[in-house]
């Protein structure tokens, strides 16, 4: 099978701004705007303070497929070698594969990415006005990982979204 990956420029602008949403949260925790728990405030910091953000870093699975994941975003702690989170940005496919995605990231990593965001933006590409994210959480069942589902679909006001 050969895929060419053209992402557009509406694509590419929402998931750097939510690159950039996510990042102005994780500066909120590091100067303690957001910390309002005193007893675990420094550990909260210090925390925030060793996430990098990269983007398309590639992810290869352990599953049958010969083939290697690139998200749109991903956040990674400092201790960790893979991303514990990565977003996806979905502009002309269906919602179905962002948690077909979800799951490969998930499962397919063994547990090591924790969260996938998975935002879609099929309505607008044909032609709509609406926008929705998901949050997949992964889940130990037993000795392997699943996919949780968080939220689903849950509609972006319309003032996030517009082009």
């Amino acid at each position: 099978q050969f895929v060419i990956h053209m992402p557009s420029t509406f694509h590419e602008v929402m998931a750097g701004k939510f690159g950039d949403m996510i990042r102005k949260w994780l500066t909120n925790i590091e100067n303690g705007s957001l910390c309002r728990v005193a007893s675990c405030k420094e550990l909260t910091v210090g925390i925030a303070s060793s996430i990098d953000s990269s983007l398309a870093a590639r992810i290869k699975p352990k599953e049958p497929r010969d083939d290697q994941l690139e998200p749109d975003l991903s956040f990674t702690h400092e201790d960790c070698r893979i991303a514990d989170l990565v977003v996806e940005v979905a502009w002309s496919q269906s919602n179905l594969k962002l948690a077909n995605r979800a799951t490969r990231y998930i499962e397919g990593t063994n547990g090591a990415i924790q969260t996938v965001i998975g935002l879609s933006m099929n309505d607008i590409y044909r032609g709509g006005r609406r926008a929705t994210f998901s949050v997949w959480k992964a889940r130990q069942d037993g000795d392997s990982w699943k996919r949780s589902t968080v939220v689903e679909n849950m509609v972006i006001s319309s003032s996030y979204v517009e082009h």
